[in-house]
Order: structure tokens, then C-alpha cells, then sequence
């Protein structure tokens, strides 16, 4: 018994601690500066996990003998408490490195939450950040989406449609979206079986190749390329 009741306190102690490192952390997520919001991003992938193991231990614990709280009640917690933070953040129209910094995290929690809560909360905000008023921003948005086509997370008819939406970036003046791009329409190749090259990555780029590339890869592709638009032609276009 003495052994039954030790192990119990400790267990409590162990939820209180995670309790209050919940709160505290709740608190920073809501706090208004754009350094503490970054410092947060940067850590977001342990986060994620440690929300997702708290909530199974505190839920499992709320039910005593009840049955183990399943996992994706966990993935539920994790979006409903972090991602309805950290989206706020990208309506910080002044910190174009916040919202950067937040296309790159988020490929952590999507790794985290599954395809359904990326789908469904995370792509919106993606698609709509490749209109983004800054460049930097936009490549970021490109380096998560070709991660998640790499981690087979994104879906091959969202992969195709992206490749779609990609393809005239890749003779944009600016030569980091240029390859950002580059390496997006190469996982895109890689995940896409090989009709699809033919019928959907093949007439998407075929205006941005001088001719046409052997193979998919960023070397070939890059070697293929046409002439990047003018920056003046572009802005007017």
C-alpha cells in the first residue's frame, strides 16, 4: 500500500508540474513580443511533443481506472492549444521574420498533429502566404511545403496543385525563390508516380525550360532553366 500510494504522489506531482509548465507557456504564447514569439517558434516541435504526452498523462489520470486517453485526443489538445496561438501571430503585419519564422516551425507540428489538422488548419494559412508582400516569407512557405511533400505528408493531389501554383517561380527575379522552387517541383517529382510527370509537372514548367530537362532533379532543372524574369517586367506584370 505504502509502495501503491508513493507512486501515486509522485504521479501528481509529475501532472502539477506539467499543469504549471503549461500555464506558464500559455502565457508566453500570449505575450506581445515578437522576440518571445520567435524564441516559442524555434521550440515548437518539443513543445508540441510535450503537450501531446501531458495531455494523455493528465487525461489518463483524470479517469483513474477509466480507459487510456487515445492519442489523437492528444493531437485534438496539441491544435486547439498551440495552433490557436501561433496562428495570431502571422497577423503581425510588422514582423515579416515572425511570420517566417512561423512557415518554418509549423512543419514540426504538422509532423505531430497528421494530415487531417494540415489539411484543414495549416495549408489555408500556407496558400495564403504565398501571396505574402515579402519574398523571404514566400520562400519560407516553399522550404515547408517541399519538406512536407519529402515527409509524405502533403497529399499528391495538393502536391499537384502546388506544382501548378510553383512553376512560374521558377524564373522569378529572385534567385533563393528560383531554387526554393526548384527543390519544391523535385519532391514533387519524387512523390508524384511517373504519369503525372508527363501530364501534370512536364506541361507546368515547360515555359520556364529553355528545354527539356532529362530528369527531375534540381540539377537538371536548374540547367534547363530560361532566362529569370526582369524585376521590372515582373513587378508590372
Amino acid at each position: 500500500m505504502g509502495h501503491t500510494s508513493e507512486g501515486g504522489g509522485q504521479e501528481e506531482r509529475i501532472i502539477a508540474l506539467q499543469l504549471q509548465f503549461r500555464n506558464t507557456i500559455g502565457h508566453l504564447l500570449a505575450d506581445s513580443s515578437a522576440e518571445v514569439k520567435r524564441a516559442l517558434l524555434a521550440s515548437l516541435p518539443r513543445l508540441c511533443f510535450f503537450f501531446h504526452r501531458s495531455s494523455i498523462a493528465v487525461d489518463s489520470a483524470s479517469a483513474k481506472h477509466g480507459p487510456a486517453v487515445p492519442w489523437d485526443a492528444a493531437e485534438n489538445d496539441t491544435r486547439d492549444f498551440l495552433l490557436s496561438h501561433i496562428i495570431t501571430y502571422l497577423n503581425d503585419r510588422d514582423s515579416w521574420l515572425l511570420r517566417s519564422h512561423f512557415f518554418e516551425a509549423i512543419v514540426g507540428i504538422a509532423l505531430l498533429v497528421g494530415r487531417h489538422a494540415l489539411e484543414e488548419y495549416i495549408l489555408p494559412l500556407m496558400n495564403q502566404a504565398m501571396a505574402d508582400s515579402e519574398e523571404y516569407v514566400i520562400g519560407s512557405v516553399l522550404r515547408a511545403f517541399t519538406r512536407l511533400a519529402e515527409g509524405g505528408l502533403l497529399g499528391k493531389h495538393s502536391v499537384r496543385e502546388k506544382v501548378r501554383e510553383v512553376a512560374p517561380l521558377l524564373v522569378h527575379p529572385n534567385p533563393w525563390l528560383r531554387e526554393c522552387a526548384l527543390r519544391f517541383i523535385e519532391a514533387g517529382g519524387n512523390v508524384l508516380p511517373e504519369i503525372d510527370h508527363l501530364v501534370v509537372i512536364s506541361p507546368a514548367i515547360r515555359q520556364c525550360l529553355r528545354y527539356e530537362a532529362l530528369e527531375l532533379t534540381y540539377e537538371a532543372l536548374s540547367e534547363a532553366l530560361d532566362t529569370p524574369v526582369p524585376v521590372k517586367a515582373y513587378q508590372e506584370a
